[in-house]
């Protein structure tokens, strides 16, 4: 029965069968293969070649609606002669799939296998069906394989022997296409009768100078779809800062609230104190009140005595007082009438004199 094999086996495999590979990229049952320095963009059909030397390409852009070709570091020798060295009678078989970071960032790469006798690097195609453009480096992590140990009775009775066999790089499809001289009416296609892609698919095959413009309109549209993505992504943002905003608005109110409470009981708490504090004065400073109250009407009692024993006591006084009495007492009314009022007068504050 077939197994997988465990780290420690593909351990076993680098340098013989899992050529240029490294002891880092081996997980407890697959092996993490790394991007080639070969390649190709199939939109424009221009090749690279990316190094880990600084001043060279050391990596790859892919806008959106792109696809890339490409290659890997590692050589796989899958042969009958090298995997017997290794498991007698039996073979290897390897299930190829993309990391999980390459579907999390909506970039498509098929999933494939390599056959038992297969010798060469490995080739796949990247799709970028994003919004955004991605980038990859020499040498990045991109693929999982996972190796399968055949039992003698699974090995396959003859080995693979196809197009891509020894071949090291990149290399293109080898698919044969269609025979020469089909007519365009023997072919099925997606368009519309008289929709826009039948019209720029026409402009397309019409030839020069048509070409150029059906490829700048194809340009415009992936342009104005990627403003329309931008501008969710905008409006998305905007939503979330109106949201922050109102959430921050919220937290203030109930901050203002919890002050506005806390001040009420703190004024509740502190009420009595202050009531106290006004009795303890007031009964502090009644005595001294009562005491000035007194000495100020013996005074005045005392003045008037003096008053009225000299004037009483003098024969001229008592004459001025027959002669201008009315006088005196209507001036003295006066007097006292306006030291009243001036008394009773409200006092400016420092404030409105400066």
């Amino acid at each position: 029965m077939a197994t997988i094999l465990k780290d420690s086996e593909i351990e076993k495999l680098l340098e013989k069968i899992i050529k240029n590979g490294t002891k880092e990229n081996i997980r407890p049952n697959s092996y993490i293969i790394r991007l080639g320095s070969r390649g190709e963009y199939l939109g424009t059909g221009r090749e690279f070649e990316l190094s880990s030397d600084a001043g060279k390409k050391r990596g790859i852009k892919l806008p959106p609606g792109h696809s890339v070709g490409v290659s890997s570091i590692e050589e796989i020798d899958f042969s009958k002669e090298t995997i017997d060295s290794l498991y007698p009678n039996q073979a290897l078989h390897g299930f190829l799939s993309p990391t999980t970071d390459m579907s999390r960032e909506s970039v498509v790469v098929a999933s494939t296998q390599i056959d038992s006798g297969f010798r060469g690097s490995l080739n796949w195609t990247l799709s970028n069906t994003s919004s955004q453009e991605r980038r990859y480096m020499y040498g990045e992590a991109l693929f999982r394989l996972t190796i399968f140990k055949l039992d003698e009775n699974e090995s396959p009775q003859t080995s693979y022997a196809g197009h891509y066999q020894e071949k090291i790089g990149y290399v293109r499809s080898s698919r044969k296409g269609p025979p020469v001289g089909m007519r365009e009416n023997e072919w099925e296609e997606p368009y519309l009768d008289g929709g826009p892609e039948e019209s720029l698919e026409r402009l397309m095959n019409a030839g020069y100078p048509w070409q150029a413009v059906a490829i700048r309109l194809t340009e415009i549209d992936n342009n104005s779809a990627l403003v329309s993505n931008e501008y969710q992504k905008i409006k998305a943002s905007i939503e979330d800062v109106d949201e922050k905003i109102t959430g921050i608005n919220s937290t203030i109110s109930g901050i203002d609230n919890t002050v506005k409470n806390l001040i009420r009981e703190t004024v509740k708490e502190e009420i009595p104190l202050i009531k106290s504090l006004i009795r303890e004065t007031v009964d502090e400073e009644m005595p001294h009140l009562y005491n000035w109250a007194i000495v100020k009407v013996i005074g005045a009692f005392a003045i008037l005595a003096g008053l009225i024993l000299a004037i009483t006591t003098s024969q001229q006084a008592m004459d001025f007082l027959s002669k201008y009495g009315v006088l005196i007492g209507l001036a003295v009314i006066i007097i006292g009438t306006g030291l009243l009022v001036w008394r009773s007068r409200p006092k400016k504050s420092k404030q409105n004199k400066s």
